[in-house]
C-alpha cells in the first residue's frame, strides 16, 4: 500500500514515515526541505502544501493519506496564513482526496483545541474551546473534513494528539536550555498535570487509525494513558542534563492574572492575546481520557516518559542544540 505523509519532515511526520516504512508501507511525502530525506525508498514530492499543483501530484496513485503538515503554535505567521495553510489546504486535500478515491484519510490534530479546561479531565465529546489561531484552525480543519466524511463519504479518521517527546523534537527546547543554564525558574509548584507521550508511541497511535477498519468518521485521543506533573517532567529533564532541580518561583499572581485577561478577552471578544497562552503549562491542568482509544483501535501506550527524555536530549545534543 502506497500512503502519502504531508508535512514527512517533521517531528511528528518524520518519525511516521520511518514506522511506516518499518510496517511495509510504500512512503511518499510533500516537503519543503528535501536534504532532511536520508531514506531513498521515500518518494519525495517537494514543495508547499498550499500550492495546488503539488497536492494534484502528491494524491495520484496513493491508498492513504496522512495529514500533517500545517502552521504550527510555534509560527510567527499572521492569521491569515493560519487559515490559508490549515483550513484552506486541508480542504482541496480533501477534494482531491475524494477524486482518487483513498481508503483512508487521517488528520493529526491537537488536543489543545480544548483551550484552557475548567474541567478535570477531558475527553472526545467534550466542548472545544480553542483559544489560538492554531488551535482554531486545526479545529476548523477537523470540520471541514468531518463535512466531506458527512456529505460525501470522505473516509476520515480524527486523531487529536496530546504533546510528545522525543528524537528529533523541538517542541520542549525551549525549555530543556533553560534548564540547561541552571537559571531557570518553575513559576509555580509545578503539581499541575498533563498528558506526554512519546513519540514512537503517538505515532503508533496514528497507524492505528489508519489500519483499523472501523476508525472512519471517529474521532480518537492518542495521548499517554495517565497524566504526569510538570514537576515530574522537569525533573526527568534535570536529572538527564546532570543539573540541579530548578528554584521555584511562587509569586505566580500576576501570571494568573494575565492568563485570566487572556481567557476573558478570547471568550468575549475573540481577541487573542500574544503569548498568554504560554503560561498555561505552568498554571493549567489539561487531563485526557483515552479510553476510546484503548477500546476501538487497541492502543494502549508502551514506552515511558524517562525514555522519550533520554531520547529527546541525546537528539538535541547530537544537533548541537545544546
Amino acid at each position: 500500500m502506497k500512503v502519502l505523509v504531508t508535512g514527512g519532515t517533521g517531528f511528528v511526520g518524520g518519525n511516521l514515515t520511518e514506522q511506516l516504512l518499518k510496517s511495509g508501507y510504500q512512503v511518499k511525502v510533500i516537503t519543503q526541505k528535501p536534504e532532511l530525506i536520508k531514506n531513498e525508498q521515500i518518494q519525495m514530492i517537494i514543495g508547499d502544501i498550499t500550492d495546488r499543483k503539488i497536492i494534484d501530484q502528491a494524491v495520484n496513485d496513493c491508498q492513504q493519506i496522512y495529514h500533517l503538515a500545517a502552521k504550527t503554535g510555534r509560527s510567527q505567521s499572521s492569521p491569515q496564513a493560519f487559515w490559508t495553510t490549515n483550513v484552506e489546504a486541508t480542504n482541496y486535500l480533501a477534494q482531491k482526496a475524494i477524486e482518487a478515491k483513498v481508503e483512508k484519510f487521517i488528520y493529526t490534530s491537537s488536543a489543545g483545541v480544548y483551550g484552557i479546561n475548567s474541567c478535570n479531565m477531558v475527553n472526545e465529546q467534550s466542548p472545544t474551546d480553542p483559544n489560538t489561531i492554531y488551535r482554531r484552525t486545526k479545529l476548523a480543519g477537523e470540520k471541514v473534513l468531518l463535512s466531506y466524511y458527512q456529505e460525501k463519504g470522505l473516509p476520515v479518521v480524527i486523531a487529536r494528539l496530546t504533546s510528545m517527546v522525543g528524537k528529533n523534537g523541538l517542541n520542549w527546547l525551549g525549555l530543556t536550555k533553560a534548564i540547561a543554564t541552571q537559571n531557570f525558574q518553575l513559576l509555580g509548584s509545578g503539581n499541575n498535570e498533563f498528558n506526554l507521550i512519546h513519540i514512537k508511541d503517538a505515532v503508533r497511535g496514528l497507524q492505528l487509525c489508519g489500519e483499523v477498519p472501523t476508525s472512519i468518521g471517529n474521532c480518537y485521543l492518542i495521548g499517554s494513558k495517565n497524566p504526569v506533573t510538570l514537576r515530574e517532567f522537569v525533573t526527568l529533564i534535570a536529572e538527564n542534563l546532570a543539573v540541579k532541580f530548578p528554584q521555584e518561583n511562587k509569586f505566580t499572581l500576576p501570571f494568573e492574572i494575565l492568563l485570566t485577561i487572556s481567557q476573558i478577552l478570547h471568550q468575549t471578544f475573540k481577541i487573542e492575546m500574544p503569548l498568554a497562552h504560554r503560561y498555561e503549562l505552568f498554571l493549567t491542568s489539561r487531563i485526557l481520557d483515552t479510553t476510546k482509544a484503548e477500546n476501538e483501535l487497541g492502543f494502549v501506550p508502551q514506552f515511558s516518559l524517562e525514555e522519550a527524555v533520554i531520547e529527546m536530549i541525546q537528539s538535541l545534543k547530537n544537533n548541537h542544540y545544546l
